[in-house]
């Protein structure tokens, strides 16, 4: 009998009001939503995040087969090869700030072998890109390298431009 009386003493424990299961019920009910809002946010999200991931590989791929040719690349090395302050007087010259303006016009740089063309063209497109990066004005440039015949033809050269602004 002793069993019994400490069974109904737990069972009293366990023992709900009507009033306190609707309000328990509510609570539940509410949490389950607020819990199946936050799983499909973090679905969409995920889903959102993965698609634009792959589209951003997809892009990748076909910007990388219109040219093997990494531009960029060989702009790192050749920025990071200049001494400070080189080329200051051309980015300052009135004919390069009046080459920025809109009208058009091109810059031709002939010089022989070993004269630092590359040095400072790599100069000009640092200041171009520090200049302009968030604007619509697109950069794009090409390094001709004599030792690499592959990358000569028209083609190749063209579809180097038209990776860079893509």
């Amino acid at each position: 009998m002793n069993a019994g009386k400490r069974t109904k003493r737990v069972w009293k424990k366990f023992k709900w009001e009507p009033n306190d299961i609707r309000e328990l019920r509510g609570r539940i009910a509410s949490n389950v939503n607020f819990l199946n809002t936050f799983n499909s946010r973090l679905t969409r999200e995920g889903v959102d995040k993965l698609v634009h991931h792959q589209d951003n590989q997809e892009r990748r791929a076909i910007i990388d087969w219109l040219s093997p040719t990494n531009y960029a690349t060989q702009q790192s090395d050749f920025i990071s090869r200049r001494q400070e302050g080189t080329g200051l007087w051309l980015i300052n010259s009135s004919e390069f700030q009046g080459w920025l303006s809109p009208s058009k016009q091109i810059i031709f740089c002939p010089g022989i072998l070993g004269a630092g063309k590359t040095i400072i063209t790599s100069i000009i497109i640092n200041y171009l890109w520090t200049e302009f990066n968030n604007t619509n004005v697109g950069i794009a440039y090409l390094y001709y390298n004599y030792q690499q015949q592959q990358e000569r033809s028209a083609k190749a050269l063209l579809l180097s431009l038209l990776k860079q602004l893509s």
